[in-house]
């Protein structure tokens, strides 16, 4: 028996490729109305790049990234020192401290005073952390800062993705406090590989080509991990399913852009000596924080190409459809309901990605109705079921399937958010 009953020509356009439509005004109209699939393979390829250029700035700004990137500055300086401390703290344990000074006195060039007050900062704190009061008021404060700064940076990536939903606590805590314990045993790690690399061409000095080969790779190696530490951050921190290969290019560009920014800032501290007068030792606290910003917004524009990558055919939906009428929203949401109800006969469970392949509506939309779909906490049509060891959320309906049909939807929408009081 069929709980739906609805004709074909109520249907939403479908956001998939080859799929025709017309948009009105605007330059760029050319963009989205052009099917890719009836261009040769390198036009196809330059329209699809043109098109998530546009499409990453339009978002970026139309979003206000620069504000999300500005509150990450904040809360990593904010959180700058606690978090320096914890993994010296885990080095020393580990016996390579010197190893993480090394490191960090090659990548963030302060003046020497500046350096040195840092690392005063650093061994203060950890000093005042061994015991007392101190101890319970620090480590509240240390997981404060912590939490706000990957919280942040949470909040932002699922600004780019359109996601509702940040990880609860638990996750959060679990997720992002072991990649700070891991952090200094990958620097280790790599570091000792760059050794490694130099040791090899020490050890065959005549042979010209292993040791120029030796030397790019050590070149290189900076860049390599800088792009593959953005890869993992695109793919690991929104709170959705994001592709591999919809991260691999922004992660490539935002690594070597972001090493480039790094050296630019090291050797402007030799240039600008104006700073120096005004500031005194300073100095270079101003110009910290403007790397910073530049830095978080180079991240944060890359992560918005990522979604660019993997959300190009949405975005050109909703450009197709820029306002959605109350009308085809319910009809949507009868879609979404119907897909979610014949899976459950199934015994299935689906995540949004799944919805939208089977009905052909844009991640974006699927994610707005189902948020609208379980946002009433006492009577919901559908629920979230979190599974696997990342947690991933599947929906299934709330209800008894033979309970749901599009009346029932239509009068939860209609009955759906806050009343006015009399």
């Amino acid at each position: 028996m069929k709980v739906f009953q609805h004709s074909k020509d109520t249907a939403l356009p479908s956001h998939r490729e080859g799929q025709g439509g017309t948009v009105s005004g605007g330059g760029w109209s050319i963009l989205w109305t052009t099917d890719p699939l009836q261009l040769s393979r390198w036009r196809r390829m330059t329209l699809r790049t043109i098109r998530r250029i546009v499409m990453s700035v339009e978002l970026f700004i139309s979003r206000n990234l620069s504000a999300h990137a500005a509150a990450l500055t904040y809360s990593s300086v904010l959180s700058a020192v606690p978090i320096l401390a914890i993994v010296f703290a885990i080095s020393r344990g580990f016996g390579f401290s010197h190893l993480i000074e090394e490191k960090l006195k090659e990548n963030v060039r302060f003046t020497p005073e500046m350096t040195q007050t840092l690392m005063d900062f650093i061994n203060s704190y950890l000093e005042r952390a061994k015991g007392g009061v101190f101890i319970g008021v620090g480590l509240i404060m240390l997981f404060y800062t912590l939490i706000n700064l990957t919280t942040n940076i949470e909040t932002a990536f699922n600004t780019i993705w359109q996601v509702k939903n940040s990880r609860n606590i638990y996750r959060q805590a679990v997720d992002y406090i072991s990649v700070f314990f891991l952090l200094p045993i990958i620097i280790v790690i790599t570091s000792g590989l760059q050794i490694f690399l130099l040791g090899i061409g020490r050890f065959l000095p005549d042979f010209t080509f292993i040791n120029a080969t030796v030397e790019v790779l050590v070149q290189l190696s900076p860049y390599a991990l800088a792009s593959l530490a953005f890869i993992l951050l695109y793919k690991m921190m929104p709170n959705t399913m994001v592709h591999w290969r919809a991260t691999f290019f922004p992660g490539f560009i935002a690594g070597i852009c972001f090493m480039l920014l790094q050296w630019f800032y090291i050797h402007s501290q030799l240039w600008i000596s104006s700073y120096n007068a005004i500031y005194g030792s300073f100095a270079a606290i101003p110009l910290f924080m403007l790397w910073l910003q530049l830095s978080w917004t180079l991240c944060l524009f890359g992560a918005q190409l990522s979604y660019a990558n993997q959300m190009e055919a949405d975005f050109a939906f909703e450009k197709l459809v820029p306002h959605l009428s109350n009308a085809a929203h319910d009809r949507a949401g009868i879609q979404v309901m119907e897909c979610l109800c014949r899976a459950f006969d199934s015994s299935e469970a689906l995540t949004a990605q799944d919805i939208s392949t089977q009905t052909g509506l844009p991640i974006s939309l699927i994610n707005s109705l189902l948020y609208e779909l379980t946002a009433d906490a006492d009577h919901p049509l559908v629920s979230e079921v979190l599974r696997g060891r990342r947690q991933t959320p599947y929906f299934q309906p709330a209800r008894p399937t033979n309970q749901i049909n599009e009346q029932v939807v239509l009068e939860y929408f209609y009955h759906l958010g806050d009343e006015l009081p009399n």
